[in-house]
């Protein structure tokens, strides 16, 4: 994280879910990472992570540490970035 942010270029960040039966999801597990998928947020936003109670739990990236132990221990997602181009098709700087 501390490195896309120093790379000078307007970035967005990726949630990357590992894609095999142990990743969880509802109704068996209380979290949902198999939905997050893909699911892109600004550099300074949280990912809302959907629960069991049809609510969001906030994670700034996979693994965050202030999040509930169920979304974080032995999570396996990663997180990747995504340059945001301008209307020319050029990287944007921050």
């Amino acid at each position: 994280m501390q490195a896309a942010k120093k790379s000078g270029f307007r970035l967005e960040k990726e949630w990357i879910a590992a894609r095999d039966i142990r990743t969880r999801r509802i109704p068996r597990d209380e979290f949902s990472h198999t939905a997050m998928n893909g699911k892109t947020a600004q550099m300074d936003e949280a990912f809302q992570v959907p629960n069991r109670n049809g609510s969001h739990d906030s994670l700034m990236q996979p693994c965050d540490p202030a999040g509930a132990a169920g979304d974080v221990i032995q999570c396996r997602c990663t997180v990747g970035f995504n340059v945001l181009r301008g209307a020319d098709g050029l990287p944007q700087k921050g």
